[in-house]
């Protein structure tokens, strides 16, 4: 039996209205920043809770996170 990996102290944070107005301001920010279009890879490194890959996988790019 496995034992459930309990939410980071970030995790937990990101699904607060501060966390996902942060979420929407940096993402904004991120894809205003870089053409999307011109990608066909994103590699997330460390941005608790793949909340930019969840992002990034609806504008149908491959992901290695």
């Amino acid at each position: 039996m496995t034992t459930p990996i309990e939410e980071t102290h970030c995790e937990k944070a990101a699904k607060t209205r501060v966390g996902t107005y942060l979420t929407k301001v940096e993402t904004g920010f991120i894809f205003d920043c870089v053409d999307i279009e011109k990608l066909s890879l994103i590699v997330e490194v460390g941005t608790e809770a793949d909340r930019f890959s969840v992002l990034a996988a609806k504008r149908t790019l491959q992901l290695s996170v």
